[in-house]
């Protein structure tokens, strides 16, 4: 389609065109407080996140960081943490000065070389303002938490927690870490869970059970790899747009990179 242009004496009209800001990312960490966990794994699990996570939220952007726990009831999570995080704003580069063009090898060069020299002096002054905010935050948010000694629920509401997941429909990234070794009280094998309605990225973190719960779900002892293959096969079938990690994964910002639905 062309565009018209109507030209009254010398008098223009304008259209000014609002400029949307991009969404901010959201990061949420949900833990399983069941207790059938085994909490070595656990442990080595939130120990490797939670020193992962500074850099995660960097590199995605994200301005909005919570942890939720869960037993009994995956729906109705708890929320032990909820920050709003600042918004790291690098410099646009700055705008030739006419030098390149004159054709002169060396002075486009050196025009060149001070514009992206005083840029990454820009760079590094708004990553020092950004990272002397969002430390004194994340101190107060990390190590993630874990559950009370010995405590065990009296069930464990998995499908309520994809329950709760696909429920969220926020327009802005919105990227969710599971930890848990998937073992719902009231299913043995989970039933087709809902897709997410919102832009939605899962990764769920696999931790192995203790002996005790897998034996009792299963008749018979597994072992963590084997628990693994297992689970692996059940969420492809239940939920294939969550991407299953071990508990011993590290990079978890390109395991979130690569979860599409």
């Amino acid at each position: 389609m062309k565009c018209a242009h109507v030209i009254v004496g010398l008098a223009f009209a304008v259209v000014l065109v609002a400029v949307t800001a991009p969404p901010k990312p959201t990061l949420t960490v949900v833990e399983d407080f069941s207790g059938s966990l085994d909490e070595q794994s656990f442990a080595e699990a939130r120990a490797t996140l939670t020193e992962e996570i500074p850099g995660l939220i960097e590199e995605l952007g994200i301005e909005r960081f919570e942890v939720r726990t869960f037993d009994i009831d995956g729906w109705q999570s708890r929320r032990v943490t909820d920050c709003s995080l600042p918004t790291l704003e690098l410099p646009v580069e700055e705008p030739r000065t006419g030098n390149e063009s004159l054709g002169f090898k060396n002075i486009a060069e050196a025009d060149r070389d001070d514009r992206e020299r005083r840029r990454t002096i820009k760079i590094d002054s708004a990553k020092a303002a950004y990272h002397r905010k969002l430390e004194p935050i994340l101190k107060t948010a990390l190590p993630l938490p874990g559950p009370s000694d010995k405590y065990e629920s009296p069930s464990s509401d998995i499908a309520g927690v994809f329950e709760y997941i696909a429920s969220l429909t926020a327009v802005q990234p919105t990227y969710v870490i599971l930890l848990t070794d998937l073992a719902d009280t009231a299913y043995k094998e989970l039933p087709v869970l809902r897709v997410p309605r919102g832009n939605v990225h899962v990764v769920v973190v696999l931790v192995p059970a203790k002996p005790s719960e897998i034996t009792r779900t299963y008749g018979r002892f597994l072992t963590g790899a084997r628990q693994f293959e297992l689970r692996v096969g059940q969420m492809h079938r239940a939920a294939p747009w969550a991407l299953v990690v071990p508990h011993t994964s590290h990079g978890y910002i390109d395991l979130l990179r690569q979860v599409r639905r």
